[in-house]
């Protein structure tokens, strides 16, 4: 029931928050992820659809003639002005606090609703991507959940529950941290498999860091069965040629946006290879927390490292998200030998949320 919620409010932000047409091809995966964490509430990130993005289409590669490639012809880029102001961004996510949050069954009077809207989110090792300055600064707006009951039910009306509300741009980090990076890019070489029977992580992986939580990882998988297969597409069908297996494939280099969609018929796979699969992935997981969580900043003890994973299939015995939770006072014991290996891997807390049956 949580995956559904969440799923839907991921959406309801989605759309709030977008200005222009070319979210809806998620060229960057720039999507909303929540995050469920008993004892603490939902967490939403939304990556900002930065600047960056013009800058992605000024930094594109072009591919070598024979592969496999689509491309999306662009126009003209919105101008700055076109985006939304920070003000507007709030107005826009209070609505959602007010006008759907409550929706989010599970949720306890004590438990918060933060969203937080970052420029510095998405970190990924497959896009070379140039030192840039922040356009908009990255702020959360938090409220506890029984404040948006209080308002749904009206016993405070707009004005109050505004007063409510916890709206801060000091929460989020904007700065530079290579231990990050490299566990980041560590994360994402170990998971990526592309290999039939696996699990593969798909697109980039979301970060964000939360003065007082911690650093919160997001990221997404696909199982790849041996029917998987690749779907492309151009807006320049003169720039393609059909080949057999169902692909296109590039007859001369282009610039612009390489776009492509893995599709994997699932139905096919039993239940029992999904879970052996799926163990294999997350044992990937753990093994990068108990190798590199200890070089990441541990000085705020009861700070915490959280993994999100959300799952993209369709059996009910697989869970559609996990999460990951482990304090930094956890991470230093390992790393100063005070916790053993097996003890270590006991305080890591995972959390599993499965389809609505």
């Amino acid at each position: 029931m949580m995956d559904k919620d969440l799923n839907i409010m991921e959406s309801i932000l989605d759309k709030l928050v977008s200005t222009d047409d070319y979210r809806r091809i998620h060229l960057t995966h720039n999507s909303t992820r929540g995050i469920f964490i008993p004892s603490y509430g939902v967490i939403f990130t939304i990556p900002a659809p930065r600047s960056a993005f013009d800058l992605l289409l000024q930094n594109f590669r072009a591919f070598e003639s024979g592969e496999h490639v689509a491309v999306v012809n662009h126009g003209q880029m919105m101008d700055g002005a076109d985006r939304k102001s920070t003000e507007q961004l709030q107005e826009e996510i209070v609505y959602f606090l007010q006008q759907y949050a409550d929706a989010i069954r599970q949720l306890k009077n004590q438990d918060k609703v933060t969203v937080i809207y970052s420029n510095q989110t998405i970190q990924s090792s497959e896009v070379s991507w140039p030192s840039t300055p922040v356009v908009l600064p990255g702020f959360t707006v938090t409220t506890h959940y029984k404040d948006i009951d209080a308002f749904r039910e009206g016993r405070v009306n707009a004005e109050e529950f505004s007063k409510m509300l916890s709206i801060r741009s000091s929460d989020v980090t904007q700065e530079k941290q290579p231990a990050l990076a490299i566990f980041i890019n560590a994360l994402q070489t170990m998971l990526h498999s592309r290999s039939a029977g696996t699990f593969d992580l798909v697109g980039p992986i979301s970060q964000i860091q939360l003065n007082d939580f911690g650093t919160i990882l997001s990221f997404e998988t696909n199982f790849l069965s041996a029917n998987s297969f690749e779907y492309y597409f151009s807006t320049d069908p003169e720039a393609f040629l059909s080949s057999g297996g169902g692909r296109v494939q590039a007859q001369n280099p282009g610039s612009g946006v390489n776009v492509w969609t893995r599709f994997s018929q699932i139905d096919t796979v039993s239940t029992e290879i999904l879970k052996k699969a799926l163990r294999s992935f997350e044992d990937n997981i753990l093994h990068l927390i108990t190798q590199y969580a200890a070089t990441l900043d541990v000085s705020q003890p009861q700070a915490s490292l959280v993994l999100a994973v959300k799952i993209n299939q369709l059996s009910p015995q697989i869970p559609s998200r996990v999460v990951y939770k482990v304090q930094n006072k956890d991470i230093r014991a390992f790393a100063e030998r005070k916790l053993q290996k097996d003890a270590f891997l006991k305080r890591i807390n995972n959390f599993r949320y499965y389809h609505l049956q």
